[in-house]
């Protein structure tokens, strides 16, 4: 397995989120929660304190928890 990073390119406003390449693919497949694979260390987020709380709620409307 390999670990990839998803990172926007704008400045501040950055947020990473890094992880193994099949826990992304299970993510955007809408076969596994994000905000699970978060908790369970899966899926690590760097950024902002505000954009994670954004992100959080996000998560939570796009997958409920």
């Amino acid at each position: 397995k390999k670990a990839t990073s998803l990172e926007p390119h704008n400045g501040d406003n950055r947020i990473t989120l890094r992880s193994m390449e099949s826990e992304f693919k299970e993510i955007f497949d809408g076969r596994r929660n994000p905000a699970l694979a978060s908790l369970e260390g899966d899926l690590q987020i760097f950024g902002d304190e505000r954009h994670s709380v954004k992100l959080d709620a996000i998560t939570l409307i796009l997958w409920g928890l």
